[in-house]
């Protein structure tokens, strides 16, 4: 089983959790319309930052969900909470949450490549 990533940053004197693993997954691909794949590639480009937004709005509501968190959650607010921890704060909470996908996704290799 896939050991849970979690992270609480103090954000206008307020803590904001995010919890990475399924239920974020589902809550990412939910506000997205798209597979936690596609977000990652997105992610990946360099240009789309509203991908990460996704990715951390199902963070965000992951964690609070499991805390028994009861508040609206939207877009902009994750934009918000981004930019008051901070590009390299946000960076490394990406970063570190990855671990989770690479213990549950399949690896997926290259195209034309043989697996002998």
């Amino acid at each position: 089983m896939a050991k849970k990533i979690q992270f609480v940053e103090e954000v206008g004197g307020e803590a904001i959790g995010f919890r990475f693993g399924l239920l974020a997954q589902s809550f990412t691909e939910e506000i997205s319309g798209v597979s936690i794949n596609e977000i990652f590639q997105r992610i990946a480009s360099g240009k789309n930052i509203q991908a990460m937004l996704f990715y951390y709005y199902g963070g965000i509501k992951a964690y609070n969900e499991y805390n028994g968190i009861s508040k609206d959650l939207t877009i902009p607010m994750v934009s918000e909470i981004i930019e008051e921890i901070g590009e390299k704060k946000a960076t490394e909470i990406y970063i570190s949450s990855l671990a989770y996908f690479k213990t549950t996704l399949p690896e997926q290799k290259p195209e034309g490549s043989n697996s002998n």
